[in-house]
């Protein structure tokens, strides 16, 4: 039945195992960062050659009455009519569109996901994901010693800074979170990546991804599940929050004097006082100084016509000032098409990641896009259910 079902695939046992190591190779290279943001990683090119290889033989089912994916086409056919009329409005600065390039190239990513559930099964699609994420945010934490910065010194490991690993840490425990239900898993593996996830997130001092990444902890704890393996690492987890709060009401000094906690908390208590912790700071201001703008958009990219040196740090922020309304509208039911028909307890860690992008343009990270496509994979199961 097995051998029937890969053939009815079109995929030999070598084939479905070369994209089992090229998914686990991305997902643990993807951390390591060579170059300056925006340009392409090594892990980039693990993902080009899976790219080139799925596109060989495209599922017809990737495609077929697929109105998720067509959503994400019109926004991306938006984005590019918005950038190229404003690059021509403004004297030939066509370069504007090429920041449509990075959704063009998430979206096809995307289809490649999707293409690849299919090939490998969903379900063991989304065991790879799991345990190739486990081992990456693990690997990651193996890297501390040897990167940790201290006197409030913010930690970027291998990635060009602090908001990047931060980010990283609250996308691959959404992603562990997401792939878990329906996998038999090994408990104390799964309690290890989500300590090494959120571990992450703390040494980057990143305020935002604390907060994203304690709620999600807390979702997680409070939801019901039938998965007698996840109720287990629920254990796991509630007896280490225990002890560490007993450890602290008793006033432990491994705890309280260490250095690391106090660089923790005085982040947090920096909530509300950076210049960057108000409106202004974020770039949200532009908003309401030029409110015309958020109808049909201001193209995406030469920020100096705002006043301004750099880019909103909003996700949703930055497509509503770039694409207006209608650009945003079209994101959101880009995003409903995912995860409509989903319950809560499904897709909160979506919605604690974009509780991040309140305060950082997560929008062009593969991860997200991934994250997208696990919960449309999650949502077909359901349906077929």
């Amino acid at each position: 039945m097995q051998s029937l079902l890969v053939q009815e695939r079109g995929l030999s046992y070598n084939q479905k195992k070369l994209f089992s190591v090229l998914l686990t190779c991305y997902l643990i290279l993807k951390p390591f960062y060579i170059f300056n943001s925006g340009l392409p990683q090594f892990a980039d090119a693990i993902l080009m050659v899976m790219m080139f290889i799925s596109m060989l033989k495209l599922e017809r089912d990737t495609l077929r009455h697929n109105s998720f994916l067509s959503w994400g086409v019109v926004f991306l056919y938006y984005s590019v009519i918005v950038n190229v009329i404003w690059g021509i409005l403004l004297g030939g600065k066509l370069g504007l569109a090429m920041n449509s390039i990075f959704y063009l190239f998430n979206l096809i990513v995307t289809i490649v996901f999707i293409n690849v559930s299919l090939k490998l099964g969903k379900a063991d699609f989304m065991k790879v994901l799991f345990y190739a994420t486990g081992y990456s945010v693990l690997i990651q934490c193996a890297l501390i010693p040897f990167f940790l910065q201290k006197n409030g010194i913010r930690t970027t490991l291998m990635f060009n800074n602090p908001n990047q690993l931060g980010y990283f840490g609250i996308l691959s425990l959404a992603i562990l979170l997401v792939t878990s239900p329906k996998l038999k898993l090994k408990p104390f593996f799964f309690f290890l990546s989500i300590l090494a996830s959120f571990a992450l997130i703390l040494i980057s001092l990143s305020k935002a991804a604390i907060i994203s990444g304690l709620l999600t902890i807390f979702l997680f704890l409070i939801f019901k599940t039938h998965n007698a393996d996840i109720r287990k690492t629920k254990k796991y987890l509630l007896v280490l929050i225990i002890v560490l709060v007993t450890l602290v009401s008793l006033n432990a000094k491994i705890i309280v004097q260490s250095q690391f906690a106090q660089d923790v908390v005085a982040r947090m208590d920096s909530i509300g006082h950076d210049n960057d912790d108000n409106l202004e700071g974020r770039g949200y201001d532009r908003i309401y100084n030029y409110p015309y703008y958020v109808f049909l958009g201001a193209g995406e990219g030469l920020v100096g016509r705002f006043n301004a040196h750099k880019e909103m740090h909003s996700t949703i922020g930055n497509i509503l000032f770039s694409y207006g309304f209608v650009g945003l509208t079209l994101f959101a039911v880009f995003i409903y098409h995912a995860v409509s028909k989903l319950k809560f307890a499904m897709t909160y860690p979506l919605y604690t990641v974009l509780l991040f992008g309140l305060t950082h343009n997560g929008i062009r990270h593969t991860y997200l896009w991934l994250l997208l496509v696990l919960l449309f994979i999650s949502k077909t199961n359901t349906e077929e259910e």
